[in-house]
């Protein structure tokens, strides 16, 4: 290979670095850009991102690994542009005596008709041990069915990596859903299967659901729990989750996390036993 190509070849590595480097640095930002140039090529998209403003609150309760939890909720969701919307979500509970608390944020292009397509921020953890995340999040709607994924770049306590999730929800009917989803992050795995079920009754918006999952390091979960949906219409289950608010992702990333970081927890407890074990010794 001549001298020249060698030059080019080494140029090319570096710029495509360079720009790597750059989205790592700029994560937030890159998403927003993102997201931003796809509205433009979607300047007219069917009915409005977010129908009006509306919240969500939940409530939640059942095990970790065997210890009694509870977990609330609640969600925010504002129409910013036509095709464009905006979300903020906190959440707070307990978990074997410790709390668990996160909060974060969407940014979304959505289509009710179509599918979402936005930018994540998240803070979360367990009794002052926090993981942070910026990602990106992507729902296809086709009938009955909404396919959904999510990824991007974790940082925190559990040091830096990707993480992931993938969910497939089918509507037995408009107001009963199921759905099966599975994410990951590091070496950490959980499947969890789910369901969710909106009845006709005189309280408008309020539905009831259970989860329950499985993962690495013998995970093992179940909770039970109600939502009640405020603003909006009176709607079916299957349009509040097209036309309202975006998932509260914190409580279903919340079982993982709460494991791997007692998992992490003992590591540093038992590395730092040994380390003091080994000045004993070396001191006597």
């Amino acid at each position: 290979m001549s001298g020249k190509n060698k030059n080019n070849k080494h140029s090319s590595e570096l710029t495509a670095k360079s720009i790597f480097d750059q989205f790592a640095k700029n994560k937030s930002a890159a998403l927003v850009a993102a997201v931003a140039t796809l509205g433009m090529f979607n300047a007219h998209a069917e009915g409005p991102a977010v129908s009006e403003l509306n919240a969500k609150v939940e409530g939640v309760g059942g095990f970790i690994d065997g210890e009694g939890t509870g977990i609330g909720a609640v969600s925010v969701a504002v129409p910013v542009v036509h095709s464009f919307g905006a979300q903020i979500d906190g959440m707070g509970g307990t978990t074997d005596g410790d709390s668990l608390v996160g909060y974060g944020a969407h940014l979304f292009w959505r289509n009710p008709e179509k599918g979402l397509l936005g930018g994540t921020v998240a803070r979360s953890g367990r009794s002052g041990s926090f993981v942070n995340r910026y990602g990106a999040e992507g729902e296809y709607y086709l009938d009955q069915w909404t396919l959904g994924a999510t990824g991007g770049s974790q940082t925190g306590f559990l040091g830096g990596t990707w993480y992931g999730s993938l969910v497939a929800k089918y509507y037995i009917t408009d107001n009963l859903m199921i759905d099966v989803s599975g994410q990951g992050f590091s070496d950490s795995r959980v499947g969890q299967i789910g369901l969710e079920w909106q009845p006709q009754t005189m309280i408008d918006g309020l539905s009831f659901f259970a989860v329950g999952g499985a993962g690495s390091d013998d995970l093992d979960y179940g909770m039970v729990g109600v939502k009640w949906y405020f603003g909006g219409s009176d709607k079916s289950l299957k349009l509040r989750h097209r036309e309202d608010d975006p998932i509260n992702s914190l409580i279903g990333a919340a079982s993982g996390l709460n494991n791997a970081i007692v998992q992490e927890e003992a590591s540093r407890k038992a590395a730092g036993t040994t380390a003091a074990a080994v000045l004993r010794q070396v001191s006597s």
